[in-house]
């Protein structure tokens, strides 16, 4: 079997919801969520940062979510959004 460990996204990026709806039905714990499921990267010092946690996982590959980056300002801050947007390209993932 080959695993990612956890996902790259941005803040309130995908698939956050999906998390955020399996904690409350019982299937995943918060635990889970931010360093388990998935990893918030809103800066590169954020990636500097995380980076080791999600390599001492071993992945067997790492899974970045791109989803809508071409319009990442746009949606952003942007409530309607939530879990609808991947990571800021500029970043140079």
């Amino acid at each position: 079997m080959i695993f990612s460990n956890g996902v790259l996204t941005s803040p309130g990026g995908h698939p956050l919801a999906l998390v955020q709806r399996d904690i409350e039905r019982g299937a995943m714990t918060p635990q889970d969520g931010e360093g388990g499921f998935y990893y918030t990267i809103a800066s590169p010092a954020d990636l500097d940062q995380k980076w080791p946690m999600l390599l001492a996982t071993k992945p067997d590959f790492i899974k970045t979510i791109l989803a809508y980056s071409e319009e990442f300002e746009q949606r952003k801050a942007d409530p309607k959004y939530f879990s609808r947007r991947g990571l800021d390209r500029s970043f140079g993932l």
